[in-house]
């Protein structure tokens, strides 16, 4: 078992290295998430459901820095006993990552900053009782992370939310939401993978 640990290890070493991430370079990513929870155990069964939709493309300004953009969308409804709550978000995502080579062009270690603005409506609907309003997010995030090509246009990444801060704004006065978070309080990893023009 160590011997065939030891293999994969030295094997993503010795892949061949790739070309460096120049200005000039186009690339592709995004992400794509759905989630759903049962609960089992209450007459009406409550459920949660999440989508959310956002591709990106980014341009790098000059070598290993990018500056990029992301639209989507983002849905979340939420169902208990006599209460349905359902959320719809349009979505904009504007980004910078800045990479650092750490193995021969396969292996890059990242910072990446981004401001994610979402504007829509939440509709809460209860048996004798229907609201609706609008509703404003603001997310800012410093995230570090790691890309390996394992081509010369392709990158697999890893990365988790550093240091982050969320306002949520409910239509009305003085009935904001802040958030601050740190990765070390709320470490939630994620997958994603990009494709690079013109490398």
């Amino acid at each position: 078992m160590k011997n065939c640990i030891l293999f994969l290890f030295l094997s993503l070493f010795s892949l061949p290295g790739f070309s460096q991430i120049s200005q000039g370079n186009v690339v592709l990513s995004g992400t794509v998430s759905y989630r759903s929870i049962n609960e089992q155990g209450f007459d009406d069964n409550p459920v949660s459901r999440n989508i959310s939709i956002v591709p990106s493309v980014g341009y790098f300004v000059s070598d290993q820095l990018s500056l990029g953009l992301g639209i989507g969308y983002s849905s979340s409804k939420n169902k208990g006993i006599n209460v349905e709550s359902t959320t719809n978000f349009f979505v904009i995502v504007p980004n910078g990552r800045y990479y650092v080579p750490i193995a021969d062009g396969t292996f890059y270690f990242f910072g990446e900053a981004a401001l994610s603005l979402a504007f829509g409506t939440t509709k809460r609907e209860e048996p004798t009782v229907e609201t609706e309003s609008d509703l404003t997010v603001y997310d800012i995030s410093l995230s570090p992370g790691f890309a390996f090509f394992p081509s010369e246009n392709w990158s697999i990444d890893f990365s988790f939310r550093g240091i982050g801060l969320n306002v949520e704004n409910p239509e009305g006065d003085d009935n904001n939401t802040s958030t601050f978070d740190f990765a070390f309080d709320a470490f939630s990893p994620s997958l994603s993978f990009s494709y690079f023009f013109n490398r």
